[in-house]
């Protein structure tokens, strides 16, 4: 097709596939913070973690909320302008970014990249896919996609993480630079300056409608990620946050049911099945995803003098991806059951809470670690694909862009805000109970903490320390112990919450009717983007 051909007619056919592909891997390494680095980051910054999730999380918001304008702007702009302008305008953040610590600054840069990280990569998707998948086949898609975009992704953590590591949070900036370097390099030797697509003109967009959804989205940012920090409804700030997300997003929804060109069409959620379905197991699958991120604070808890243990558990999870992603697509290519598909994904995540459940505790081996990650990986790469690949069947092609807007929604914003919230809270409520129930029970008339307490006093005043010293450092000790079983004790208790509610999840899919709806129409003739 001509739009799908934007390549001067002397560039072989291997070196077009190449340079979609780069293009595709660069983005991952552009100005790619994210939670996982929370420890790093908040160390360089000097600020609160909450700070530096609202700062990641702004990428996602903006990703999502220029989503709409790309199937707009592909037909206003030539191609290589469109993507030229993009990197021209990465270039500029990511050399501003890696001079400013201002948190609202990098709020914003942020916010802008994920705008042109938007454009780029739903550009670069779709000559991949015309290219490798032009029978546009939504299993391939999907399970082509995210073969490429998951592993990478997962590989610029690593490096990001050591840079920053062992430099300063900058240099996640800075590795921006070479990259958008390439890039613009790569679209400038390789792509030619024509129209592709006819023009439309940028003048029907609901422009208050984006505003009102971005207004929205930073609102519920706000109030997950700083809510604990302000203790949340007793203060005025985290009310008068929540009662701005309730107007905006009240506002957001009345317009676009009344607009005859919505912004992101509501009613798509009413009048397909799969969506309402695949966006309800995709809010499930984010709960169930972040639950390692808490498994990783348990591991960081333990191997301190080890950095790189956490590096090995990442390359566990590539492993898993790398074998999950391409299965599941070409299972689902073969018209395997979307619900056994699911039943085998979450079933993963059952034996990886059990397992995790049964081994966890202060003396656990490291190694343990890897089996819960890879049954994790292995879980989320049949899911995602499975429910992606579910939601995006026998959709009208006018509706698909509401469509794939919803699902973005669900797994990176909605999903990773309010879930990431739940999960913060769920663990400082669980250890703050352990740790008081513990507490309580070091008393004058336990014969075991009295034991300890001496021990560990005669061995501070060996040291050369005075009897008051020694018995601060014993108290200290005490209490870091405390810490660390109570911290045991909310993990393991989360863990089993989670075993039970995949469990459940399991027994439940059986009887979703939806789940039997099958790959092949002609409503699917269409390419995804």
């Amino acid at each position: 097709m001509p739009s799908q051909l934007p390549f001067y007619g002397w560039v072989p056919s291997w070196l077009r596939d190449a340079s979609v592909i780069g293009l595709l891997i660069l983005q991952n390494f552009v100005f790619g913070l994210n939670t996982d680095m929370l420890p790093e980051l908040t160390g360089e910054l000097g600020t609160l973690a909450e700070t530096i999730k609202f700062i990641i999380q702004a990428n996602a918001i903006g990703f999502l909320c220029s989503l709409p304008l790309y199937y707009r702007f592909r037909s206003f702009f030539k191609k290589k302008d469109l993507l030229l302008g993009a990197f021209l305008l990465q270039l500029v953040l990511a050399l501003l970014a890696g001079r400013i610590a201002s948190v609202p600054g990098l709020c914003l840069l942020n916010f802008g990249i994920g705008i042109t990280k938007c454009l780029i990569t739903l550009d670069m998707i779709g000559l991949l896919m015309a290219r490798f998948n032009p029978a546009n086949d939504r299993a391939v898609f999907y399970g082509l996609y995210y073969s490429i975009a998951k592993p990478v992704a997962l590989l610029a953590d690593l490096s990001l993480a050591w840079l920053i590591y062992q430099y300063n949070w900058h240099y996640a900036a800075w590795l921006s630079i070479p990259a958008i370097g390439v890039s613009i390099g790569v679209t400038m030797l390789l792509f030619h300056g024509e129209r592709l697509l006819p023009k439309v003109p940028l003048s029907q967009i609901d422009w208050l409608g984006a505003l009102l959804l971005t207004l929205s989205c930073i609102l519920l940012a706000f109030v997950a990620d700083f809510g604990k920090y302000y203790d949340w409804f007793s203060s005025p700030v985290i009310g008068w946050a929540m009662a701005g997300l309730v107007l905006a997003s009240g506002l957001f929804v009345y317009r676009e049911l009344h607009q005859e060109q919505p912004y992101w069409n509501l009613r798509i959620v009413r009048d397909y099945r799969q969506i309402r379905l695949g966006l309800i197991l995709m809010l499930v699958l984010c709960l169930f995803f972040y639950s390692s991120s808490l498994a990783r604070q348990y591991a960081l808890s333990l191997v301190r003098g080890e950095a790189w243990f956490l590096g090995r558990l990442t390359m566990v999870t590539l492993v898993a991806y790398l074998v999950s992603f391409p299965l599941c697509s070409w299972l689902l290519a073969r018209q395997v059951s979307y619900r056994l598909l699911l039943m085998a994904g979450f079933s993963c995540y059952s034996l990886s809470y059990a397992y995790i459940s049964i081994t966890i505790s202060p003396a656990i081996a490291l190694g343990h670690l890897y089996l819960f990650y890879f049954l994790q990986g292995v879980a989320y790469g049949l899911i995602l694909t499975t429910l992606s690949t579910f939601a995006s069947t026998n959709i009208v092609a006018a509706d698909n862009p509401h469509r794939a807007f919803a699902s973005v929604a669900a797994r990176s914003v909605i999903g990773l805000v309010t879930v990431g919230s739940l999960w913060d809270n769920a663990l400082y409520r669980r250890s703050a109970i352990s740790r008081s129930s513990l507490t309580n029970a070091l008393t004058d008339e336990n014969s075991t903490f009295r034991q300890q307490v001496q021990v560990l006093t005669r061995r501070f005043m060996q040291s050369g320390l005075d009897d008051q010293q020694a018995q601060a450092a014993a108290d200290q000790i005490i209490s870091q112990k405390v810490q660390a079983q109570a911290m045991l004790l909310a993990d393991k208790d989360l863990f089993v919450s989670m075993l039970l509610l995949s469990v459940l999840v399991v027994l439940c899919l059986p009887f979703l009717r939806s789940l039997e709806m099958h790959n092949r129409h002609q409503a699917n003739e269409y390419p995804l983007v």
